[in-house]
């Protein structure tokens, strides 16, 4: 294995094979793991995806573009190097080209590099049409292996999320567990799956980590505009479905045996469906966690 990192854990993972072994893209050096529901296609990034890993050396990355979009300059590091801060203007009647293209990446991207940009000093920020850099600062992976363009419920996404959540499954690695911040963005996965212990999955015995409920965080532009009567119904609630479902934020934290304070979020504004919505969440989620990247 060529690779090496300064996270021994990851290195660790790499050295494992699982059922689902898709492990993730971004920095695993990082501090910051998102999960997403699952990736849209079964192509050469995903399926190679571990492989790349194993293989492949960080040292030099290829840009996406000058590259022509070979498959080969791909590396789960820097993933698609070269996007810039821009949807892309990829339609399924006038599907791209590289002599096309605008260069620009997903919603759900363009939202993560949003929420990025708060943590970071003003001289590290993405401005449109700059290129992305939020893979640098956190670790992206996702809840379930089957591959889907929009997520649907079905057998095989429930099955794919209970090998990766299993007692012998890739999220159950200590890698994942050890990340001090964990940010699901996987909307009503909850709802659907909710004979699997999403969250509780994510304790470490061995870690010392048990993650506790802390309540409900609704961003401030949008509480402040409820009635009343609502946000009272929001304060007593334990539930992100009472009320306008997508705008909360559930807060779980736990300590690890090392002192390590640890918090795992779960919204739905960084999923595609609600990433239009005012930056006050991506404000507010940037102040939660700021000082769990202060560690």
């Amino acid at each position: 294995m060529k690779i090496k990192y300064s996270n021994d854990r990851f290195n660790e993972l790499l050295r494992k094979d699982y059922t689902d072994n898709y492990i993730g893209q971004g920095n695993p050096d990082s501090k910051i793991l998102i999960i997403g529901k699952e990736c849209t296609s079964t192509d050469y990034f995903f399926l190679n995806n571990a492989k790349i890993w194993k293989e492949k050396t960080s040292e030099t990355i290829d840009d996406w573009f000058e590259s022509n979009w070979n498959p080969e300059s791909y590396h789960p590091r820097k993933p698609f190097l070269g996007q810039i801060m821009l949807k892309d203007n990829f339609t399924k009647k006038h599907p791209k080209t590289l002599e096309t293209s605008n260069h620009g990446t997903s919603n759900t991207w363009k939202a993560y590099q949003k929420f990025i940009n708060y943590l970071l000093p003003e001289n590290k920020q993405v401005a449109p049409r700059q290129q992305l850099n939020f893979y640098d600062y956190c670790f992206m992976t996702e809840l379930s292996s089957n591959c889907m363009p929009i997520s649907q419920k079905n057998d095989a996404t429930k099955d794919s999320i209970k090998r990766r959540l299993g007692e012998n499954g890739i999220l159950q690695h200590s890698f994942y567990k050890k990340f001090p911040v964990i940010i699901f963005t996987i909307y009503h996965y909850f709802d659907w799956y909710k004979d699997i212990p999403i969250i509780n999955s994510f304790d470490d015995e061995k870690l010392g980590i048990h993650y506790k409920y802390d309540g409900m965080i609704v961003p401030k532009e949008s509480y402040n505009k409820l009635k009343e009567e609502d946000k009272n119904k929001w304060n007593a609630s334990i539930s992100h479905h009472n009320l306008h479902k997508g705008e909360f934020i559930n807060v779980h934290t736990a300590i690890d045996n090392d002192g390590m304070k640890h918090i795992l979020l779960h919204t739905s504004h960084l999923t595609n469906r609600f990433n239009s919505k005012s930056d006050d969440l991506f404000m507010e989620m940037a102040d939660i966690i700021k000082p769990y990247l202060n560690q």
